[in-house]
Order: C-alpha cells, then sequence, then structure tokens
C-alpha cells in the first residue's frame, strides 16, 4: 500500500482542484493507494504518523516542498531507526515552485505538473538538520536559506493584498512579485559563520543558500552539482552586494553557474553554523521561522526518493 497525503491548501489554495483534474493520469502509478486529505500542518501530521504505525513504507506528499518537507520531517522523527532505510517517498507537484522536482523531466508531468513516483527504482538521499537551538531540530530534502532568499519565503508565505492575488492566479508571477518586493526592501546582516571545523568568519550577509538540490524559486538555480547522498551540501554566500549586483548575479549564475563570481563565495561542508547578534529568518524547503544562530548538518543516506 503506498499512503498519500494531499495537501489541499498548496498552490495558493489552487491544489485540490488541481489533483482532480489529474488525479486518473497520477492514479495509474499507484494502482494500490490509500489518500488522506489534510488542509493543514497538524492534521497531515496526524495522519502520517497513524500510516507510519500501520507498517507503510512507501509515502507519496502531493503538494508543494512543505507538504514533502512535513512527510519527511514527520518520518525521521516517527519511524523507528530500523525502518527508516525501507522507507521511500515520492511526490506529486502542486505546489507554487516545486523544487523538490527540480530540474523537471518532460516525461514526468501530467498537465505542466511534475511527479517523482518510480518506486521500483528509487536513490538514497540526505536528510539534512536544522537546529536553531530551541525546540526539536527540524530535517530538510531540498534548500535551505538565510538573507534574500528567506526574507523572500516570509513574505511568500505571509502576503499582502497583491500577493493573495497573484498566488491564486499564477506561480510564477507571485514569485517575481515576491522577490522584487524583497530586493527593494534588501538589507544585508552582519553574523559569523563557520563551515566544518574552519575558523568563524564576520561576514555581511546578502544572501546564503544551504543546498542539496541547487534550484530555486522558479527558474533560479546555482548550478552547483546535485549529489543526493554526499553526506555533504553547498554553501553559497553573497556577501555585501548591492541590488545591482544582485540581480547581475542571478543573471550570471543562471547562464554559466554561480561559482567565482565577484562578492561569492561557495563551499562543499557536512556542517554549517550561523550565528547573529540579531533575529533572522531561516529557510528550508519553503518553511520559515526566526532565529538568532542557525546549524545545519548532512545525515547520509537516511531515506529513499522515487527517481
Amino acid at each position: 500500500m503506498t499512503a498519500v497525503f494531499l495537501n489541499s491548501a498548496a498552490g495558493g489554495g489552487r491544489a485540490l482542484r488541481t489533483w482532480k483534474a489529474i488525479a486518473p493520469a497520477i492514479l495509474e502509478h499507484l494502482p494500490n493507494h490509500d489518500l488522506a486529505v489534510a488542509g493543514d500542518a497538524t492534521h497531515a501530521r496526524t495522519q502520517m504518523e497513524d500510516a507510519l504505525a500501520r507498517g507503510e513504507t512507501r509515502f507519496v506528499a502531493a503538494g508543494g516542498d512543505g507538504t514533502v518537507n512535513l512527510l519527511v520531517d514527520t518520518i525521521v522523527k516517527s519511524a523507528p531507526a530500523h525502518v527508516l532505510p525501507q522507507v521511500c517517498i515520492g511526490a506529486v507537484g502542486l505546489g507554487s515552485s516545486n523544487d523538490f522536482h527540480k530540474p523537471i523531466r518532460k516525461d514526468h508531468q501530467v498537465r505542466g505538473v511534475p511527479f517523482r513516483l518510480d518506486f521500483t527504482s528509487p536513490v538514497a538521499h540526505d536528510v539534512c538538520l536544522l537546529d536553531i537551538g530551541r525546540g526539536e531540530p527540524r530535517h530538510w530534502v531540498v534548500n535551505a536559506s538565510i538573507g534574500l532568499t528567506a526574507r523572500a519565503n516570509c513574505f511568500f508565505n505571509e502576503p499582502d493584498r497583491v500577493l493573495r492575488f497573484l498566488k491564486n492566479w499564477s506561480s510564477g508571477a507571485a514569485i517575481v512579485y515576491a522577490a522584487v518586493h524583497t530586493l527593494a526592501a534588501k538589507r544585508d546582516q552582519r553574523m559569523m559563520l563557520q563551515v566544518d571545523c574552519g575558523l568563524p568568519m564576520d561576514v555581511s550577509v546578502t544572501n546564503i543558500g544551504i543546498v542539496k538540490n541547487p534550484n530555486f524559486s522558479g527558474s533560479l538555480t546555482y548550478r552547483s552539482p546535485y549529489e543526493p547522498d554526499s553526506g555533504s551540501f553547498y554553501v553559497h554566500l553573497c556577501e555585501g552586494m548591492s541590488r545591482r549586483r544582485v540581480l547581475l548575479t542571478l543573471w550570471q549564475s543562471s547562464r554559466r553557474g554561480f561559482i567565482g563570481l565577484p562578492s561569492t563565495r561557495t563551499w562543499q561542508a557536512r556542517h554549517f553554523a550561523v550565528k547573529a547578534t540579531e533575529t533572522f529568518p531561516v529557510e528550508f524547503d519553503g518553511e520559515t521561522l526566526e532565529a538568532c544562530h542557525a546549524s545545519f548538518a548532512a545525515l547520509r543516506g537516511l531515506i529513499q526518493i522515487c527517481s
């Protein structure tokens, strides 16, 4: 049996309508499934825990990156250690950005909706840990960020009137509006960074991407390697950038890669820590929270993900 969790609130509230249109084609890949629909995280987490208690090991997150994140976080926290290597996760991209599915394959789409549902040839995948020093650590599998990208995600999750309209009309337009709005209010923040066991660095942070999958926010990408079970991630720093330099960096990195561009630094790391005197937003798989410090680590090959 495959446990399918549908987040009806994903994609600006369009997920349920989209699901109904594509369900016949999607369910051809899932002949033996159990569908659970939830509109909030608490309800969804309970449903996921119930499926684990029944002994399910095949799961599908039908929603955005946040739905994938909730499923991974619930499984890692709730499944016995000996069960985790047997767990395999698939997804149907009903969200606004769907970074989990990128780069999106043309033969893995239904009416423009991406899916990863091949349980016959899964790949081992790292699960990354985020610890902000209070509450339980959180888990993520796609990418995380601090600075401009995180602030844009905060705004996207708590939109103004214009953004609420755009989210219901066009995900692409909503992402562009959120990016422009955030860039207009841009402010750098001094932070202490530490990569693995290196010396702490005092940096004026414009943006930091901590990524397994280098793709983010629509069509943007760092173009660093995608290494699902390397036990590490890439840290991409934008340091002390003007608005013009930010725009130029986005344009250049999407065409020839991020590494080596002016006012940037990149590391491959297993551990990464950030500390500041003022709080800052941290984004992980589209979810956000506030922190004064955050540490990241990669747990190698903890679960399997559909190809």
